[in-house]
């Protein structure tokens, strides 16, 4: 969690660096127009915007790919009962016959 806040600190940070040197440098674009300040204040900053919800998004992302790790098991047995649900009688009794008959050779083998 450090890390997002400090990441995101980081790009604000050097967006008001940026601001501030452009906006009050007599040389930079700032001292031409005023359009041209804030039409560069609205770029950095919906840039600065977007890089921080990319921060954020990513940790998110990242937090919801562990949880569904450590789901795993729990993730195979719905995936297990859903084939099941979608099988028909006859491919369930066909199902039922093959797992049996394995079982069956398995245990024959350990005799």
């Amino acid at each position: 969690m450090t890390s997002r806040w400090l990441a995101t600190g980081m790009v604000w940070f050097l967006v008001s660096i940026i601001l501030a040197i452009v906006l009050t440098s007599s040389t930079g674009p700032a001292a031409s127009s005023s359009g041209t300040a804030i039409a560069l204040t609205v770029i950095l900053a919906g840039a600065a915007v977007m890089a921080t919800s990319s921060i954020w998004g990513q940790y998110e992302q990242r937090l919801g790919e562990k949880t569904s790790f450590s789901k795993g098991k729990r993730v195979e047995q719905n995936r297990v009962q859903r084939l099941i649900q979608d099988l028909s009688d006859d491919e369930i009794y066909e199902l039922e016959a093959t797992l049996l008959a394995q079982e069956n050779r398995h245990n024959h083998n350990r005799s």
